[in-house]
């Protein structure tokens, strides 16, 4: 499937819009605790099984399990998470890809994940050949994109780099979050 942008993303909007995702990180990083999001916490914990309860079962539907010799890319791969979940399911190290605008957690993430592709660099712009990976897992990159056309490049970019039999894990906010605009709702 090939998704067709009706109108080219403009290099200046896509630019400013890299720009303050940039700023937003260093904010961000500024202004939450190192430990808010910790599983430490009985609410983020209840919230992080749940997420794994539904990727177990999503990735049962879908037929993935075996990881195995699965090609798996995690766009936004912040610290690498998802991908270190993966890998204790059965996944190689060496088959789990990632890419991330920060580059302070693309190395993080290397040293949790040192046999893994992961990179520094912008989703609308995926450095794999098309038709990589049999799974491609978002998760809260989309919700942090706030301009259109920026969007559609980086889904573009995501089914690019699909095998034509593989399966894309978008996991995102429904709803705008009221206290930090930064961040808008995918309906």
């Amino acid at each position: 499937m090939v998704l067709h942008v009706s109108k080219a993303m403009d290099e200046n909007t896509r630019l400013k819009e890299i720009d303050r995702i940039r700023r937003e990180y260093e904010r961000r990083a500024r202004e939450i605790p190192a430990d808010f999001y910790s599983t430490k916490d009985p609410a983020n914990l209840f919230s992080y099984t749940q997420r794994l309860r539904w990727l177990v079962s999503f990735l049962k539907k879908n037929r993935l399990f075996p990881l195995r010799g699965k090609k798996i890319l995690d766009v936004g791969c912040g610290t690498g998470s998802w991908l270190l979940q993966l890998r204790d399911w059965g996944a190689a190290e060496n088959d789990l890809f990632g890419i991330d605008l920060d580059e302070g957690q693309i190395a993080y993430a290397k040293g949790r994940l040192p046999q893994g592709d992961l990179r520094p660099g912008e989703a609308s712009k995926l450095p794999w050949a098309s038709g990589s990976f049999d799974f491609i897992i978002q998760a809260t990159l989309f919700t942090s994109v706030l301009e259109s056309s920026l969007k559609k490049a980086i889904a573009g970019e995501m089914l690019r780099s699909l095998k034509p039999s593989g399966v894309i894990l978008w996991y995102d906010f429904t709803y705008d979050n009221p206290w930090n605009s930064n961040v808008r709702g995918i309906g």
